[in-house]
Order: structure tokens, then C-alpha cells, then sequence
């Protein structure tokens, strides 16, 4: 019998294992309420539902402070939740805080939880508060310039997990991830 999943793992991009609660789970697919998980239309074996309380996720920044002096908590990414097809999580900043221009090839989704800023996208600046959902398409230019009061939103990328995102910031040169003079 399967243990019971965590409530949250411990998130880094270079973590590729499988959590000992899932290392029993059948090959051949699992019934989910009559149902069977999916992802791009096809079985997943492993996802499963999942709960996840943020606050007993860890927050997680960038090692280079010129990619942004954000923090995240990661909720939902493969392989280290049991889940396929959403990755998402909480990005929280604070007064003084940026978030470098960048791009990905995933679209995403911003959903303002507390405080307000601007997200500026392809040059245009949008507002983000909450209740105020911001989509941002494939390989769109974005990021939030400093802001001026604490900041927090939701977000989410259609991707098995965190690490299969190619972050390409603008300051970095794309072929080597360094910084361009």
C-alpha cells in the first residue's frame, strides 16, 4: 500500500527522482474516480490528485540576484509532486524587488493575490492586483520592474515540471546563459 503523498517537497530544478511513496505504483495507469489521469491525451500512470499547502513549501530565488530579487514557493511540478501537465506556485516580492525581463517558449498565467504592480510585456505595462489574471503568451518578452510595495501572485505554465522551463533573460547571452556586456 502506498504511503501517503507529502504535503510539499522540497523543490530544485536539478532534482529528478522518484518519492519512495510512488515507487509502488502499478505501471498500467490508476483509476481516479472512475476516471483515469490524462495528460495531453494520453494516460499518465503516475499523477495523482494532490494537495499542497504553500506555507509548508520553501521559498526559492534565483542565484543570480540580475535575474530578479523575487521569491517563489513551488506548489505543482513533476516529478517532484505526483502530477502531469500544470506547473505552478506563489511568487511573492517586496518593496524594491524586480523581476528581470525574460522569455519561455511556455505561455503563462499571472493571478494577482495581494498587492499591486506592473508586469510589462513585449514593452507594455499591465497591472496586476487581485483578482486580475494576466496571460502571457510563448516567447513573449516579460518581467515586473522594481515595485514599490510587497507583491504576490499565482502562477502557472502548461509543463510536466519546473525544469523543462528554459528561462532565456534578456541581460543573458542565450547561447551560454551569461551575461551580455
Amino acid at each position: 500500500m502506498p504511503k501517503p503523498a507529502p504535503r510539499c517537497w522540497p523543490w530544485r530544478a536539478e532534482t529528478r527522482f522518484t518519492p519512495e511513496w510512488l515507487q509502488d505504483v502499478p505501471q498500467s495507469g490508476i483509476a481516479l474516480g472512475g476516471a483515469q489521469a490524462t495528460t495531453g491525451g494520453k494516460m499518465d500512470p503516475f499523477a495523482r490528485p494532490t494537495v499542497i499547502d504553500a506555507r509548508d513549501c520553501p521559498s526559492e530565488s534565483w542565484d543570480d540576484a540580475a535575474r530578479g530579487t523575487l521569491r517563489w514557493r513551488m506548489l505543482i511540478s513533476a516529478p517532484v509532486t505526483a502530477t502531469s501537465g500544470l506547473v505552478c506556485g506563489v511568487a511573492e516580492m517586496a518593496k524594491g524587488d524586480h523581476f528581470a525581463p525574460h522569455r519561455h517558449a511556455e505561455p503563462e498565467v499571472y493571478f494577482g493575490l495581494d498587492g499591486e504592480g506592473v508586469v510589462v510585456i513585449d514593452g507594455a505595462a499591465h497591472r496586476l492586483a487581485p483578482g486580475v489574471a494576466i496571460y502571457i503568451p510563448s516567447m513573449a518578452e516579460h518581467g515586473v520592474p522594481t515595485v514599490s510595495g510587497p507583491l504576490r501572485w499565482f502562477y502557472t505554465f502548461a509543463c510536466d515540471g519546473f525544469a523543462q522551463i528554459a528561462y532565456q533573460f534578456t541581460h543573458e547571452d542565450p547561447e551560454t546563459g551569461q551575461r551580455q556586456a
